[in-house]
């Protein structure tokens, strides 16, 4: 969400890509995964009355942060997303039960939906009926506030919001691209969003005087300060306050959201020389190369670096090669180079977008690349609403192109809704190969990370909603090299058929593949076990197929004592293919001792196999892997922990067993630890289980 205008940005991308259930769900998602308490009635308390809309503003900046997010989430989200409905089916808003799922650690806004539709048209009346000073001061205070939790790092040019009775109209500044973007009428049927290039006429733009709107109209182009850049001055002042009455306890902290742009701006007066930039890329790309596959780097890596070998580039290949940089950085032992990861960073997600709408075919899966990349980043660098965002883009952008339907057996029978990607056929067998693997790189970040963070999946393998998964399994990219399809190669409900076993499973045996279905047996138990229903003769036929499955995966895996110890990327994806699969045993059985953990029981024998795993790899050779292991080994450790507490309340625990227990909880911190030096998922993941060890 960190883009030059985060309204600008995630509006336009969710109509362009989405239809509109899916766009309302996952704008809510977005900002759902908080943990925070929602207390619906405090909330309209401080937004009722006659009291002005910045007065409110102002007045929620002294109270503590879960009220602040909550109001945001009111002021911003909820009216943006009932205008989207009521747009569309007049004055209608039938999709609260979609959007409203009750959720673990989430808002549990499903008991509270009515005041919420209440306080939304409210707040958009109070937006109408409020001076213009009043609504400009409240919305960018509000934009920049949610800002700082997203921890953006770039500058906002969010300069001027025009409300009436009739319209809406944001004046954004991206470099020197003015644009307007209209919201239409409410109760029209037709078009509901529509960009117009500002014609940058003076003293007032066209696009405005149309609007009867000349008086608000300001460019940011160096003329003296505007009225948005005062406004920008005193957000800054804000944040000092903020800070003072956060800080008491558990403060939020906030990140100044032009503190990238200013040491962007200074390194670029003062920084290396060309040169030394050219050898800082070499090295960080070197780096990335040692541990790509780890985060889902799914191009050719040759054709890639012929394509990057004469500049300058496009943004698709800039942005991506950004990422790549970003990456390299953040695994580098280079304290000079890992100093560069804001930098990086901030050009890859300026980038993306400005990529996406470039309108090249190729592009496309050059951005795909990039957010798989950014995601994992955000993940391993404790962000996960960020890294959720860039998660579900990557997913949402596959669906687009139609990546799950390459080479699909069925003939094309709908739309996924909203706009669609239509990729040229690919050049050759690589190209496709790049494509193919390109599905699978991101269904694994989108099953392992929606299923550890409890949100809705992207890629949903729906035929009803033209979502179905035919793409064959993926190869690893040397082989597209040798023609591996034939011509009339085709394939149909690949996963579907792999959990459920009806249908041949061939020697697809890449570690990709190995890994696309360790994710889905581990997302199929997760959603399996959602459902929890063991009296339903249904249910536990279910139940016992995917157990039956689960171990039948286990034993076709290669043994990782038995590969080259050169080959580490070989045994570090194993490591992380043996530990989903080992969780998604505990994810499946994890209700059935919903209390004790018995030590012949299900879940602590799966917890122990996965220690043992552990217990093969030579840590001190792994400085960086896979940041979804973090995750897994807290859950093997919430196991163990539980086992043991088991243990203790029986009595059976003693001087001489206590070290041989306590011994697989000591080899998960040791792996922890060693990985918290890069990844502060890591570190935070370390933090957790040695709370849950305390009363051990």
């Amino acid at each position: 969400m960190s883009y030059k205008c985060s309204v600008l940005d995630i509006g336009t991308k969710l109509l362009m890509i989405f239809s509109l259930e899916d766009q309302l769900w996952i704008f809510i998602n977005c900002f759902v995964d908080l943990d925070i308490t929602i207390h619906a009635q405090t909330a309209r308390m401080w937004i009722s009355g006659d009291e002005s809309l910045r007065q409110m503003t102002l007045k929620l900046f002294q109270h503590p942060r879960h009220l602040m997010m909550l109001i945001l989430y009111h002021v911003l989200i909820m009216p943006m997303c009932i205008t989207v409905c009521e747009v569309i089916n007049g004055d209608r808003v039938p999709y609260f039960g979609h959007i409203f799922r009750p959720r673990e650690s989430a808002f549990r806004i499903s008991q509270h939906a009515g005041a919420i539709l209440e306080l939304g048209r409210s707040i958009r009346a109070c937006f109408r009926a409020s001076d213009v000073a009043c609504r400009v001061h409240a919305f960018v205070y509000i934009l920049h506030y949610i800002a700082e939790v997203m921890k953006t790092g770039v500058v906002w040019r969010v300069v001027i919001v025009v409300c009436s009775s009739r319209s809406v109209l944001l004046h954004t500044f991206a470099s020197q691209d003015v644009w307007h973007v209209v919201f239409g009428t409410l109760g029209e049927r037709k078009s509901m969003l529509e960009m117009q290039r500002c014609d940058g006429a003076r003293p007032a733009c066209g696009q405005c005087q149309r609007a009867d709107r000349a008086a608000d109209c300001e460019y940011a182009d160096g003329q003296g300060a505007t009225a948005s850049q005062i406004l920008e001055q005193q957000v800054t002042q804000l944040e000092g306050r903020i800070a003072e009455l956060e800080s008491a306890a558990a403060p939020l902290v906030l990140h100044d959201p032009y503190e990238a742009y200013r040491r962007s701006q200074t390194a670029a007066q003062a920084g290396p020389t060309a040169a030394q930039r050219t050898q800082d890329q070499h090295n960080v790309m070197k780096y990335f190369f040692r541990h790509a596959s780890e985060v889902g780097f799914f191009l050719h890596i040759q054709r890639f670096l012929q394509n990057i070998a004469i500049g300058p580039y496009p943004d698709h290949i800039s942005a991506l090669l950004n990422a790549i940089y970003l990456l390299g950085a953040q695994f580098s032992n280079d304290v000079q180079l890992q100093a560069q990861q804001d930098r990086y960073l901030s050009h890859a997600i300026d980038l993306v977008t400005p990529a996406m709408s470039s309108g090249n075919p190729s592009a496309v899966i050059y951005v795909l690349q990039t957010e798989v990349l950014l995601a994992y980043y955000f993940f391993d660098n404790n962000r996960a609403l960020e890294g959720t965002y860039h998660m579900q883009a990557a997913g949402s952008t596959a669906l687009a192109c139609r990546l799950h339907q390459i080479r699909s057996a069925r003939p094309s029978t709908g739309s996924l809704g909203g706009a669609q990607y239509n990729l040229p056929p690919p050049v050759d067998y690589i190209e496709e190969g790049e494509r193919v693997n390109a599905f699978w790189a991101a269904f694994v970040l989108d099953k392992c990370w929606s299923t550890v963070l409890g949100s809705s999946p992207a890629l949903t393998d729906d035929a009803s909603r033209c979502s179905q998964i035919d793409v064959p399994w993926p190869l690893d990219m040397r082989s597209y090299e040798n023609h591996p399809f034939p011509s009339d190669f085709r394939s149909m409900a690949t996963v579907q058929m792999f959990i459920g076993n009806t249908g041949p499973e061939g020697n697809v045996n890449s570690l990709l593949a190995l890994h696309a279905k360790a994710a889905s047996l581990l997302e199929s138990a997760h959603r399996l076990v959602s459902r929890w229903d063991p009296g339903n003769p249904t249910f536990q036929g279910n139940f016992n197929h995917l157990d039956s499955r689960l171990e039948r995966f286990k034993q076709s895996l290669p043994s990782i004592s038995r590969i080259d110890p050169a080959r580490m990327d070989i045994i570090r994806d194993l490591f992380v293919i043996h530990t989903l699969v080992h969780t998604a045993t505990i994810t499946l059985h994890k209700p059935t001792e919903p209390q004790a953990v018995a030590s012949n029981g299900r879940t602590w024998i799966a917890a122990t196999a996965a220690v043992g795993v552990l217990q093969r790899v030579d840590l001190n050779s792994i400085q960086y892997i896979n940041p979804i292991m973090s995750m897994l080994l807290t859950t093997i450790a919430d196991v163990i922990v539980r086992g043991i507490m088991t243990a203790k309340s029986q009595n059976a625990i003693n001087a001489s067993n206590r070290p041989a227990l306590m011994a697989p909880l000591n080899q998960i911190l040791a792996a922890l630890d060693r990985w918290s030096t890069r990844s502060p998922t890591a570190r935070n993941q370390r933090m957790i289980v040695q709370q849950s060890m305390a009363d051990l």
